[in-house]
């Protein structure tokens, strides 16, 4: 079997993300899913080191760490200004390269020695995305126009399709 280079993000990379969503998606907290994901972005981008942050008043919080697990203890709930990344991370590791990448309000930080390829950096940007779908997903669901919150209406509405008489002037 032989293996062809393509301009692309490898079957592999692809491979680790995805499951580090399957996986996301069964955990009952952000910040195990947002594990999930910091573990896939360090796999599938040859990273040493992945750092998710989300906003925690005027900085930015690290919540997932992907690295060794002394690294991680240290890191854990570590605070940088939204502006910067962590210059210990780099010194630590002797990261000589870099990528910190938006994922809606938080970023994801990938540090290792050497440069990443442009498939590299491809996949980075794709788990950056899946970060943000993953905050955005246990974020509380915004309440309608009348203050009732989604889940609530569903459940009304549900209700009122299991009443006998007149559903629909009870939704």
């Amino acid at each position: 079997m032989t293996v062809r280079e393509r301009a692309g993000i490898s079957i592999e990379a692809l491979a680790a993300l995805a499951r580090g969503v399957a996986d996301g998606a069964t955990r009952t907290s952000a910040a195990q899913a947002l594990q999930d994901v910091a573990d896939a972005a360090r796999a599938a981008t040859g990273a040493e080191v992945a750092v998710l942050r989300i906003p925690a008043g005027d900085a930015l919080e690290a919540v997932a760490v992907a690295g060794s697990a002394a690294l991680a203890a240290e890191l854990e709930g570590d605070r940088v200004p939204p502006d910067a990344a962590d210059g210990r991370v780099a010194e630590r590791i002797n990261a000589d390269a870099l990528l910190r990448l938006e994922a809606g309000a938080a970023t994801l930080e990938l540090y290792r020695t050497g440069a990443f390829s442009a498939s590299e950096e491809l996949a980075a940007d794709l788990a950056a995305g899946l970060a943000s779908l993953v905050i955005r997903a246990f974020a509380p669901a915004p309440p309608d126009a009348a203050g009732t919150p989604p889940l609530e209406l569903a459940g009304e509405a549900l209700a009122a399709a299991l009443h006998e008489t007149a559903p629909a002037a009870e939704v």
